[in-house]
């Protein structure tokens, strides 16, 4: 079952280009992030603050943290509630987007909606004014309805995509109950020179660290490790969800000084040969692997049954995927000729 009662039947049957798109009571759910986690520990103040800031008119909120912090789990949380009531535009922003590919899946977003101002817009203009995609966004949202947009890994924004979510920005004054959110590792600069007219007070801003105590002790809970290691673990990781999820109860932290030392270590010392052979094969798909391109044993569907079940891989869209830094951390290992 995935998120809010939706069946897995369901999610294939709703994926158009890529993306999970659910219509609901008039409503469109349109995002290539739909991996609602089964355990959800501590966060409590930041989710109210997400809830109670989603029920307002609308937005900017930005939300920051490094890599695997549970900035995305903790929206996706907070949105759940919203589910029946507003319209979901989540995207996760890659180093390899140009603005093309931002304004077609916004314009897929709209059209889903019946609202095909964009679509007409970019296949008219070979060189669309961003300018002009803003207010079309603008006149766009106030359409279809209360509207929550999500850019999910920012940072990754650069040039023209930087400056169209800048102009979104801009404009959810202006559009209706339109919810800007923007998750990222780094400060996001939605002040540059020309903007300076932007309304700051309209900006929401939380830096997201690690896990309290009492969280963190409820993960190692489940990895089954003992209480008497938990203080040193969670000094050790910084409450980092990521890495408590990835430990063992045979789990060696004596030598680990750091949160990436601490995921590296674990990530392949806490792993078999056949686990760690399964992620090198997933890792090497930038938008995730199908499971027929794995051509899976049944063997090798329980190993990643089990990496599943720690939050090491997630199914999104019909694919599996795994966590960007686990990922990353995977490809500085591979040689070129097995990434090949």
């Amino acid at each position: 079952i995935i998120g809010g009662n939706i069946s897995y039947f369901t999610v294939l049957k709703n994926i158009r280009n890529g993306r999970f798109v659910l219509e609901k009571k008039g409503l469109i759910y349109f995002s290539d992030f739909d991996d609602v986690p089964t355990h959800f520990f501590g966060r409590e103040k930041e989710l109210s603050e997400l809830k109670e800031w989603l029920k307002r008119g609308g937005g900017i909120f930005v939300i920051q943290g490094i890599a695997g912090i549970g900035k995305s789990t903790l929206l996706h949380m907070a949105i759940q509630d919203f589910r029946d009531e507003k319209n979901i535009f989540w995207h996760s922003v890659s180093e390899w987007d140009d603005v093309s590919t931002v304004l077609r899946l916004l314009s897929d977003f709209f059209s889903d909606g019946g609202v095909k101002m964009l679509t007409a817009y970019i296949k008219r203009e070979k060189n669309p004014s961003l300018a002009e995609v803003s207010l079309i966004i603008r006149d766009s949202v106030r359409k279809i309805g209360p509207t929550v947009m999500v850019f999910d890994d920012s940072q990754n924004a650069t040039g023209e995509v930087q400056n169209l979510i800048r102009l979104i920005a801009m404009i959810t004054g202006q559009a209706e109950h339109l919810h800007l959110v923007l998750l990222s590792r780094e400060p996001f600069n939605l002040y540059p020179d020309s903007h300076e007219n932007m309304d700051s007070d309209s900006v929401r801003e939380m830096k997201l660290c690690g896990l309290d105590p009492v969280a963190a002790g409820e993960i190692l809970r489940e990895r089954s490790i003992g209480m008497e290691f938990w203080p040193n673990i969670i000094k050790k990781s910084g409450g980092h969800p990521l890495a408590l999820r990835m430990l063992s109860p045979s789990s060696d932290i004596s030598e680990i000084e750091n949160v990436e030392d601490f995921i590296r270590k674990e990530l392949f010392s806490g792993l078999d040969t056949e686990e760690q052979e399964l992620l090198s094969r997933i890792s090497i798909f930038r938008n995730g692997a199908m499971p027929s391109a794995l051509h899976l044993s049944m063997e090798e569907i329980e190993h990643i049954n089990n990496m599943v079940a720690r939050g090491l891989l997630s199914m999104v869209d019909g694919r599996y995927r795994t966590h960007q830094l686990i990922q990353s951390f995977i490809l500085s290992k591979m040689d070129k000729d097995k990434k090949k």
